[in-house]
Formats: structure tokens, sequence, C-alpha cells
């Protein structure tokens, strides 16, 4: 059985650091989410990191997409753009964000240079 136990910010703000990317911001928090703003190949991405009732879970925005008085959980969550991915634990988490930071740096109409 995976461990299910709440991680605070700074240990999450650890993890995504630890996957390569480069500078990464605490941009909002509260008890059941944290909100990051993260750089990586020069882009800046909105991730946000949530643990459900089951899962953990990422939605993941380009950051020139959303205007920054919205950046906040909740406005985050309902925005049509972004991807999600899901995982049984943190670890498992940032190894799917990584993968989406790829993903979004190789699309040309969503670079914020």
């Amino acid at each position: 059985m995976k461990d299910h136990s709440r991680y605070d910010s700074a240990t999450i703000k650890r993890k995504l650091a630890e996957i390569g990317i480069e500078k990464l911001y605490i941009m909002y928090e509260d008890v059941d989410c944290a909100l990051f703003l993260g750089i990586h190949g020069y882009q800046q991405f909105l991730i946000l990191v949530s643990k459900g009732k089951f899962s953990w879970y990422s939605k993941i925005v380009p950051a020139n997409i959303v205007l920054e008085p919205y950046w906040n959980c909740e406005h985050i969550t309902y925005v049509p753009e972004g991807l999600y991915v899901f995982a049984e634990d943190i670890e498992e988490l940032t190894k799917y964000i990584i993968k989406v930071l790829e993903k979004y740096s190789k699309l040309k109409n969503y670079n914020s240079t």
C-alpha cells in the first residue's frame, strides 16, 4: 500500500526541483493545494499540486495564458487550458509532471517568451 500522507509545500517544492525545474516559487497555498510558478526550458508554468482522497493530482498550465490575479488553486482547477496528471504518491506525480512539461516545451504556441 502506498503512503498517502500529506506533504507540506516545502517538501513538494523540493521534489519538483529534483526533477529539473530550474526556478520554483510558491504562488498560492491553502490546506488543500499548493500552486507553484515553475520555469522549465525558459518557459513559465503554473503547477497545481493537491492530494485527493485516494491519490495525488496536478494540473500544469502555461503561465502566459492565465492573468496573474487568477493564480490560485480554485481558478486554475477550472480554467479550460492545461493538463492533469494523477499518481499514488508524490514521487510518481513528479515524474508525470516533468513528462507534461517536456511535451509543452515542444509546442510552439504555448511558449511564454
